[in-house]
């Protein structure tokens, strides 16, 4: 181990350890009065929407008009990208180098993944090129699949579960604080103690 590896593992040790100290201390604060236990619930609590975070992509934008300005810019950028995907499919490495990390038992799995994914490719390509050369010749043609296509998905529906509150878990702490504070603190200084020990063991101590 190198002298940055070991700098870099000290210092994470360190911030672990003064991690799990502060949460020994607190631990053993709420079982000592457990009034303190609202207050850091107060201060700690809250609560973050998903709907804010995926805001910007609830949002619609409709860039069909760029294209139809240009489509033949566009065409001939997916053209050219699906010629050189054509291109390296057809004599680019037949064998993937990620192969090599499977282990002997599974190279033929590995093979016929491999396989599997080149054909995908090769069908994906060409319906890119047939896409793309309409695209630069008659953009309009597509229409009907362009309505197929521009369906709106918004990730409000598939974060909607995430949006609930949930307070089973602070009801039970309010209802044995000082319980609550005893088991953080016992499991705060196991896992300091089973920390230290490590990290002499690592011999990164000193």
């Amino acid at each position: 181990m190198d002298e940055t590896t070991a700098l870099l593992v000290s210092a994470a040790f360190a911030i672990l350890a003064a991690l799990l100290a502060l949460t020994a201390l607190l631990g053993a604060a709420v079982a000592i009065k457990p009034d303190l236990l609202p207050r850091l619930r107060a201060a700690a609590d809250r609560r973050y929407s998903m709907r804010r975070v995926t805001r910007p992509l609830d949002v619609p934008r409709n860039i069909d008009r760029i294209l139809y300005r240009h489509h033949k810019l566009y065409g001939v950028f997916v053209v050219a990208l699906a010629i050189f995907l054509l291109y390296f499919l057809a004599f680019g490495e037949q064998r993937p180098f990620w192969r090599e990390l499977f282990p002997p038992d599974y190279r033929e799995v590995a093979s016929i993944v491999a396989d599997v994914a080149r054909l995908v490719l090769w069908l994906f390509t060409v319906f890119a090129l047939m896409i793309g050369t309409i695209v630069f010749v008659r953009p309009s043609a597509l229409k009907r699949l362009e309505s197929r296509a521009n369906q709106w998905a918004t990730p409000r529906r598939a974060t909607r579960d995430l949006d609930r509150e949930y307070r089973w878990l602070d009801e039970r702490l309010g209802r044995r604080p000082r319980l609550w504070g005893t088991v953080t603190l016992l499991l705060s200084l196991t896992c300091l103690i089973a920390l230290l020990v490590q990290w002499q063991a690592s011999g990164l101590a000193g």
